[in-house]
């Protein structure tokens, strides 16, 4: 996976499932980007080959994965047909003690965050605490 003019490589498999687990990329959306060579949210470029002048991003796995997540919610707020994703909340869990902010561009992937840091985290009591200040694991929660 590389940006429109293929100077950067940000992820890189031999296999489709590693896109469609690991980046959360429809199978059919990947696929049709890949054979038609069209761009990906408008920015990324899908290829079998790798390309020769592009440089290896140092971006983690997890990174990319965000910065698609976050790129997806920025895209679908600009399409005009999607109401279904307009819905989408962005929030913001701000760590109690050291004030460090972490933004999400969903309550699914915040409730991801928390669950990777070995939180029971759920997204109906996150919902409950967000703009209440009112402390969920460490964070409070906010509407951005």
């Amino acid at each position: 996976m590389y940006n429109r003019d293929g100077s950067i490589c940000y992820y890189k498999s031999t296999k489709q499932v590693d896109f469609v687990r690991t980046l959360g990329i429809h199978k059919v959306t990947f696929m049709k980007h890949l054979e038609q060579g069209t761009y990906y949210l408008n920015k990324y470029l899908f290829s079998m080959e790798e390309l020769p002048n592009a440089e290896q991003s140092d971006m983690t796995v997890e990174q990319v994965a965000t910065m698609l997540d976050i790129d997806r919610v920025t895209n679908n707020k600009n399409k005009t047909l999607v109401p279904r994703l307009r819905r989408s909340v962005a929030l913001t869990l701000i760590n109690i003690e050291t004030k460090e902010e972490h933004k999400f561009p969903s309550l699914g992937s915040a409730v991801k965050f928390l669950k990777n840091a070995s939180y029971p985290a759920d997204q109906r009591t996150l919902v409950k605490r967000i703009n209440t200040n009112i402390p969920y694991h460490g964070f409070t929660c906010h509407k951005y």
